[in-house]
């Protein structure tokens, strides 16, 4: 399935023992809106939300604003989230803006120190040139 990339969706799949927010596409400012929607949908459900990434192409600052307020209000019912099939840009925008520790991820390794130990190589990298 071959995804547009100025399409993004966002959907809440019920099925499973835990409701799961999948997001497609590339989300900006003009699709806060939406996303905020859907978080308020479930906002007050107890227990973890899978917020599923594998089809996201790019979340920009306002998207993640909208996840991390999800995240908060998940955590005063006594929710979690958690981030499922991430991109590694994804992953990436989430290290640089300190955000990682936020969403935990639902893949093998420690995504957290891959992360940490290229922002360190970028950043020594760069004050050596």
């Amino acid at each position: 399935m071959e995804l547009d990339q100025e399409a993004a969706s966002v959907s809440i799949d019920r099925t499973e023992s835990h409701p799961v927010v999948v997001l497609r596409g590339s989300f900006n400012i003009a699709l806060a809106k939406v996303l905020h929607e859907a978080a308020l949908q479930i906002a007050e459900t107890a227990g973890r939300v899978v917020i599923d990434c594998k089809e996201v192409v790019h979340l920009d600052g306002c998207a993640v604003q909208v996840l991390l307020a999800l995240k908060l209000a998940l955590e005063s019912h006594g929710g979690s989230i958690q981030l499922k099939g991430a991109s590694e840009e994804v992953l990436k925008y989430l290290g640089w803006a300190g955000l990682s520790s936020h969403f935990p991820i639902d893949t093998p390794g420690d995504v957290d120190v891959v992360i940490e130990e290229r922002i360190n190589w970028t950043a020594s990298s760069c004050s050596e040139g």
